[in-house]
């Protein structure tokens, strides 16, 4: 088994897999990794009979109130954030849940990336730990603006900015076509989804970070190759000599990431 500098290679039976290098990672502002894959949503709408939105809750969530009332024209990807908990020896559920009334256009970048982008305030609870992927269909008619900035009790900024669209009063879950776990470390490439519609999960509160997720594609199917000092897995070189090690890898045969 050979180890290879971290920003190339990890070389097994000349099996090639990326390997992490904290040393040479930097952090991008949230949305800036997204936007090239965002669903473009020019020329696939057509204005219709304005919506009036009397929920002064609803209508505070578009940024200065505005919004604008379409058709789609196209089959269109939208995702949506969702995730509900509970604590333990306690039967209160806290959370948002897979058909909520808002989506948008964009993939969840981490956790804390989609927090900032659809200023999702803490004590709304949703969770963030799941990410639908949702066809919705042609002739749809939708409520589209951007995400007003939310400022939430401790003084914290969620400044919002993503497209915000508000679906039709219970739609379907079968306009899902696949579900994420999303990423606490920040992606670093496209995600992957897992088809069809997720089980409506209950997660306690203890477990929300389970399983882990791949940095890189934010996939679950990874395993454990390092155990401690004594185990049969090394360091690797990082760019600047110094070492890493990698405690992860992920299986997802179209990622293969060591982190």
């Amino acid at each position: 088994m050979h180890y290879g500098i971290a920003t190339g290679c990890f070389e097994d039976d000349l099996l090639m897999a990326n390997v992490c290098d904290y040393n040479s990672m930097t952090h991008y502002e949230p949305g800036s990794f997204n936007l090239p894959f965002r669903t473009k949503l020019t020329g696939n709408l057509q204005i219709t009979e304005k919506d009036t939105i009397t929920d002064p809750e609803i209508l505070n969530s578009f940024k200065d109130q505005y919004y604008t009332t379409y058709l789609t024209l196209k089959n269109l990807v939208f995702y949506r954030g969702f995730g509900r908990f509970q604590r333990r020896n306690d039967n209160k559920v806290f959370g948002s849940v897979l058909t909520g009334a808002f989506v948008t256009t964009e993939f969840a970048e981490s956790i804390y990336d989609v927090k900032m982008r659809v200023a999702l305030d803490q004590l709304w609870g949703n969770s963030k730990m799941f990410e639908a992927k949702i066809l919705v269909p042609a002739g749809t008619k939708i409520n589209v603006g951007i995400v007003a900035p939310v400022t939430s009790k401790s003084g914290s900024i969620f400044p919002g900015g993503a497209d915000q669209i508000l679906m039709p009063h219970n739609w379907p879950k079968e306009w899902v076509t696949g579900y994420r776990r999303v990423s606490t470390r920040q992606l670093q490439k496209v995600p992957t989804y897992t088809e069809g519609v997720p089980e409506d999960r209950i997660i306690f509160i203890e477990d929300l970070y389970k399983p882990r997720t791949c940095p890189m594609c934010g996939s679950t199917n990874n395993i454990i190759v390092f155990h401690g000092a004594d185990a049969d897995y090394g360091p690797v070189v990082c760019e600047d000599g110094a070492t890493c090690i990698a405690r992860y890898h992920c299986l997802n045969k179209e990622c293969l990431y060591y982190w």
